[in-house]
């Protein structure tokens, strides 16, 4: 049984599946094996049919030859499979409701030697054959078990051999083979369902036959020696379903979760008791789905979860019951058992931290052989580990995260993580709040790209009976998902639907949804003020069409096109207003409302993100005082982390001026008190934005508001310390014009020198200021006056924690290494000081692609318990 060329059949310890269902047969030959609607085996009389149908295919397909199986879903199906098996052949399952390309795409991979199917399908099957031989399947009513055509066929049939070549749905494009041989089933079975179902269970499974989803559940129950249970969910209604349940005493049920929504949307009269345990797994479970399966099932039910892939089998489980709790949108699928290893990877594939979230990848033993005659597709899923060749690194294609329990939570596919107004949106958590809408019975949610701008669609189909025009109104909907989402996770257009398209696997068939209808009530403005901003924002935006709720900032805003909104509203219709404005009212539609409303005053405290559970996060931009700096960080750290923003009051020459650096800290702490409330809060301070962030942690520490952590972004040491020393000097070229001079040792002359220099300087920045254009002068301003109140200010030592993010390319530390601000930091702080090295220069922690290194150590200290 251990040998390429032994046999492994075995009496006591059969390994191949028809081996087992043998085993049973003679120890157990009058339990049921397969029962539908219309057919009742016991495991004597199915090993017999199995065996009757294993001697028609033998003479037509040789030993380790591929026979096709082209059957509608049923008895038959279980009975060929088990019988190709004995035959020594490999099946090669075909939807019958696969279309003629996927089909033609299979066939192109394989040769078939024979063909299998039923009395329904014996025409099609007759010309996909092309003259190869095709065996027709019946009922089989069992017969004489003692008949000489009953009895287990000879044959030594070894691990290597071939038992199945199954080939993905190809939604997402060809069709990929996957081979398996008797002896990868023979160890799957020792980590699979087995170790959970009992001989005495009856299990009734859903999912396709044709796919490795749909008979992983029925080869599990077939290896313990259980009862399956098949319908036809085409033919059933959910009540059917549910009454099945009861009077055939099932208790293991396995489905996918959007077909358990389905039967169990509408829950059963009473709780059902005889089930002991529901698999759900191929899709995410949504928390939506585990409060029906409490509201359905009464307790000492149990739920299990799991997470497979057709190119790797069963991965994780996790099993919950009724006084689990599930935090989230989705229930987790557990942790891997034995060798198998899970890495969460970025683009790169380089591992994440936990929490992060990003592709799941398999590290998995090297007997997986991939992808069926493709190794070009194998070699970019399958990687060999550079560590130990015997395991190979797969490349799932599915999001996930790990949580702190060390459990997964897979979140779909990779293309179900967007970014929508510059936010990383799950879309799985918009679907699990339309599902709670008790009209609701199913829903998915898309990314969708219009005229170059994504945005969320959702397809929404209502419960049974209830026609779509009056079970469902977009308004409706949008007002109930705004009850608990933040609006860029609204959908911006709904697609009504009778029923999800499905395909054979029974997952919703995405190519087949219907491309939303162009929303031509939004791109229309809707009052006079929105008509005259339109043209001036296409103008400036250089984009052909915006619609009302449109981000003007991921139409390609910037802070200089903000700039020249604001100078063209002053120009032609003598609006004054700052661009923190345009921040913080960024489509038309807010915008146009904030004019009409007559110029309420703005806050200098610009709110990014006011959504999220998360600490509070409150950025101090660096010299020129653009709250936009934080922009790209709200965008890596997700929609769960609310950040706010400080934008300097002096790009407005009317607003107050603040002559120090207490005074403008203090001013900033007044705003964001009533934002952070009772929330735990850090700061974050960029360049010399940290001095400022500095002060403001000072303070609110004094008001009793301590943060949990000051976040300097490589901040350089221009404060006196409380000693009245220098610190380190000036972080950019422009605040050379506006430096102090070292006091001078050459006495009167050297002085006056230096005096004469100054004035120079100074004559020379103010002809530039006169010629520069006035976003420009509003940035000289700022930076001018925030440089001079830094180097007044006098750093006092803190008692809070400070984590400092230094910059690998910083010119100023490159070329003075024996002077490291860090040091300075460090000596002031009595809470702890950490330091973190990030890439890129001075002036980008915060921006593309270096802002990412900097949001994984932020969300690191954010996530930290206060």
């Amino acid at each position: 049984m251990q040998t390429e060329a032994g046999t492994i059949r075995s009496a006591t310890a059969p390994a191949a599946l028809h081996g087992w269902v043998e085993h049973h047969a003679a120890h157990t030959p009058d339990r049921t094996a397969l029962k539908s609607r219309d057919q009742h085996l016991a495991y004597q009389t199915f090993n017999a049919a199995a065996n009757r149908f294993a001697r028609r295919i033998a003479p037509v397909a040789p030993p380790r030859s591929f026979v096709a199986t082209y059957l509608d879903d049923g008895v038959e199906t279980i009975t060929a499979w088990v019988a190709i098996g004995k035959a020594g052949s490999a099946r090669v399952p075909i939807d019958t409701r696969l279309p003629p390309t996927g089909v033609k795409s299979i066939l192109d991979q394989v040769e078939i030697a024979a063909w299998v199917t039923d009395p329904h399908n014996y025409e099609a099957a007759l010309r996909l054959a092309e003259g190869r031989p095709v065996l027709v399947i019946e009922p089989d009513g069992g017969g004489d078990p003692e008949a000489p055509d009953a009895a287990n066929l000879d044959g030594p049939i070894g691990p290597s051999d071939p038992f199945t070549l199954v080939f993905t749905s190809g939604s997402t494009g060809i069709p990929k083979g996957i081979l398996r041989t008797h002896g990868d089933y023979a160890i799957a079975r020792q980590r699979s369902l087995e170790t959970l179902l009992l001989p005495t269970d009856r299990a009734l499974s859903f999912g396709s036959l044709t796919a490795s989803g749909g008979m992983g559940p029925i080869r599990s129950a077939l290896f313990a020696g259980a009862a399956v249970h098949l319908l036809n969910v085409n033919l059933e209604t959910a009540q059917r379903i549910q009454a099945w349940i009861v009077d055939e005493q099932v208790s293991f049920l396995s489905m996918f979760p959007s077909l358990f929504r389905a039967v169990f949307g509408t829950p059963p009269p009473e709780p059902i008791r005889n089930v002991r345990l529901i698999r759900l797994g191929s899709e995410p479970v949504l928390q939506t789905d585990f409060e029906l399966f409490r509201r359905s099932f009464t307790p000492g039910t149990q739920l299990l979860n799991t997470y497979a892939t057709t190119e790797v089998g069963n991965i994780t489980r996790f099993i919950a019951d009724h006084d689990t709790v599930v935090d989230g949108a989705t229930v987790p699928v557990g942790k891997p058992s034995g060798e198998t290893r899970l890495i969460i990877a970025g683009d790169d594939l380089a591992p994440l931290p936990d929490g992060e979230i990003g592709e799941i990848v398999v590290r998995t033993t090297a007997r997986e052989k991939g992808y069926w005659k493709t190794p070009e597709l194998t070699a970019e899923k399958f990687i060999v580990d550079p560590v130990d060749p015997a395991f190979r690194f797969y490349r799932t294609g599915d999001l996930g995260r790990i949580l702190p329990d060390g459990n997964l939570v897979h979140l779909g596919r990779l293309d179900a993580m967007i970014k929508i107004r510059g936010f990383r949106v799950e879309l799985l958590p918009i679907e699990n709040r339309i599902r709670q809408h008790p009209r609701v019975a199913a829903a998915l949610v898309r990314a969708i790209s219009d005229q170059g701008v994504l945005r969320i669609a959702a397809y929404v189909a209502p419960r049974a009976g209830e026609p779509v025009a009056e079970a469902l109104a977009a308004g409706d909907l949008r007002a109930f998902l705004s009850e608990a989402l933040p609006d860029f996770m609204i959908p911006a257009q709904f697609v009504f639907l009778d029923a999800l398209p499905l395909l054979p696997s029974g997952k919703v068939n995405v190519q087949a949804l219907p491309a939303p209808a162009v929303d031509a009530q939004a791109t229309s403005p809707e009052t006079p003020t929105e008509a005259r901003l339109l043209p001036l924002l296409q103008n400036i935006l250089s984009v052909g069409s915006i619609r009302r709720d449109d981000n003007l900032f991921d139409l390609g805003a910037d802070s200089l096109k903000a700039m020249r909104v604001v100078s063209e509203l002053h120009t032609l219709y003598g609006v004054a207003i700052t661009p923190a404005i345009i921040y913080q009212h960024p489509t038309l539609e807010r915008l146009a409302a904030y004019l009409d409303a007559g110029h309420p005053a703005t806050s200098a405290l610009v709110a990014l993100n006011p959504y999220g559970s998360k600490p509070v996060l409150l950025g101090v931009p660096g010299a020129p005082g653009n709250a936009m700096n934080y922009r790209h960080l709200v965008a890596e750290l997700g929609p769960d982390y609310p950040v706010y923003a400080f934008h300097h009051p002096r790009h407005d020459p009317q607003q107050k001026r603040f002559d120090t650096l207490e005074a403008l800290a203090r001013h900033y702490v007044e705003l964001a008190l009533p934002v952070i409330g009772d929330r735990p809060c850090a700061l974050a301070g960029l360049s010399i934005g940290g001095a400022i962030a500095y002060e403001m942690a000072q303070q609110l520490t004094a008001a009793g508001h301590p943060p949990i952590a000051l976040i300097l972004l490589d901040t350089h040491f221009t404060v006196r310390n409380a000693r009245g020393g220098w610190m380190d000097d000036v972080d950019d070229e422009a605040d050379a014009e506006t430096r102090r001079p070292r006091p001078d040792s050459k006495g009167l002359i050297g002085r006056v020198r230096s005096r004469l220099y100054r004035m120079r300087r100074g004559l020379i920045t103010r002809a530039k200021t006169l010629r520069a254009s006035p976003e420009d002068r509003a940035k000289a301003r700022v930076s001018r006056q925030t440089r001079r109140a830094a180097r007044r200010y006098v750093a006092r030592p803190c008692v809070g924690a400070i984590v400092y993010l230094r910059s690998h390319e910083d010119p100023i530390r490159l070329s003075r290494p024996h002077r490291k601000s860090e040091d300075d930091w460090a000596a002031l702080t009595r809470g702890g000081f950490k330091i973190f090295d990030i890439p890129g220069p001075h002036d980008d922690a915060l921006s593309q692609p270096y802002v990412r290194e900097s949001a994984r150590h932020i969300r690191t200290v954010l996530n930290r318990d206060k």
